[in-house]
C-alpha cells in the first residue's frame, strides 16, 4: 500500500511540474530554431556578396570589389566559423587580393598614406601574407623618405575642412540669394546670417543682407499688403508706414493748349474770312 501512495505520489508531481518544464524548454527551442534560419539565410546572402565581388574584382572596380569583400567579411563574422569553412576562406582570399592590387596602385602613384593603409587592411585578416610584408617594408621605407619634405596628414586633413566649409557657405549664400529673388525673405536672412556667421568676411552674403534692409516700393498699381517684402519691410524697417496713397498712380499734369507757331521767315497772314448772307467771302485786313 506504500508503494502505491508513492506511485501516485510521483505521478501527481509530475503532472504539477511536466507544464512548467514544457514552457521552458520550448522558447530555448523556438529561440534555437529561429537562430539556424538566421544562419542559413545570412549563408545564402554571404555567398550572393561573394558572387558580386569576384565580378567586380574582374572587371577591374576594385573599389566595389573591396566595399562588397568588406560587407561580406562582416556578414561571416557574424555567421562564425561552423558550416561556412569554403565561403570564410574564399571570403578572406577575396578581401585580401582586392586590398592588395590596390595597395600596390597607391604605391606606384605615390600615395604612399593610402598604400599603408590598404597594406594593413591586408595584413589584419592575412597576417601571414607575403606579397603583403614586402609591400609594407617599401611603404615604410618611402614614408620615412618624405619626411620633412610633404605636409603632414593634420594638415592636409584642416586644408580638406576649410575647403568643404568653403562650399557650404557658398551654399548658404546662394540659397539665401534664390529665396531673396523668390520673395521669401525670412528665409534669405535665415541663410544669410548663418554664412555670416560661419564666415564674417564673405561679402556677398553682406550685399544681400543689404538688399534686405533697403526699402523698396511696390511696382505701379501693386497692392502693398499682398506684396511680400512689403509686408516683411514693414515689420523689420523702421519708418515705412501704411499709406493709402503709397502705391497709387501719380497724377498726371495738366497740359497747356498747343499753340502754333509759323515758321521762321513767314509772314503771318491778315486775311481773315467772314460769312455773309451771300455767301463766304474773304477781307483783308488793312
Amino acid at each position: 500500500m506504500t508503494r502505491t501512495a508513492l506511485t501516485l505520489l510521483s505521478g501527481a508531481l509530475l503532472l504539477v511540474i511536466s507544464p512548467a518544464l514544457l514552457a521552458q524548454i520550448a522558447p530555448e527551442k523556438q529561440a534555437l530554431e529561429a537562430e539556424a534560419v538566421r544562419r542559413q539565410e545570412n549563408t545564402i546572402v554571404l555567398r550572393q556578396l561573394l558572387t558580386e565581388a569576384r565580378q567586380f574584382h574582374k572587371k577591374g572596380e576594385l573599389g566595389n570589389a573591396m566595399r562588397v569583400y568588406g560587407e561580406a567579411l562582416s556578414l561571416a563574422q557574424q555567421i562564425g566559423e561552423a558550416g561556412i569553412e569554403k565561403e570564410r576562406k574564399e571570403t578572406i582570399d577575396g578581401y585580401a587580393a582586392a586590398f592588395l592590387e590596390q595597395a600596390k596602385r597607391s604605391y606606384s602613384q605615390g600615395n604612399y598614406a593610402a598604400a599603408k593603409n590598404e597594406v594593413g587592411q591586408v595584413l589584419k585578416v592575412s597576417p601571414k601574407n607575403a606579397a603583403a610584408q614586402d609591400l609594407s617594408k617599401k611603404v615604410e621605407k618611402a614614408l620615412a623618405e618624405q619626411k620633412g619634405r610633404i605636409p603632414s596628414d593634420e594638415a592636409a586633413a584642416y586644408v580638406l575642412e576649410t575647403e568643404k566649409e568653403r562650399v557650404a557657405i557658398g551654399t548658404l549664400v546662394q540659397d539665401g540669394k534664390l529665396f531673396y529673388e523668390i520673395g521669401k525673405l525670412q528665409e534669405a536672412e535665415a541663410k544669410l546670417k548663418e554664412a555670416v556667421r560661419r564666415d564674417p568676411n564673405n561679402q556677398g552674403a553682406f550685399y544681400y543682407l543689404r538688399l534686405l534692409k533697403r526699402p523698396v516700393t511696390p511696382k505701379m498699381g501693386a497692392s502693398a499688403s499682398s506684396w511680400p517684402r512689403t509686408r516683411w519691410l514693414r515689420s523689420r524697417v523702421p519708418g515705412i508706414r501704411r499709406s493709402r496713397r503709397a502705391n497709387s498712380r501719380p497724377p498726371i499734369p495738366s497740359r497747356a493748349p498747343i499753340r502754333s507757331t509759323p515758321a521762321r521767315g513767314a509772314r503771318p497772314s491778315m486775311a481773315k474770312w467772314t460769312k455773309s448772307a451771300s455767301g463766304v467771302s474773304r477781307d483783308r485786313a488793312m
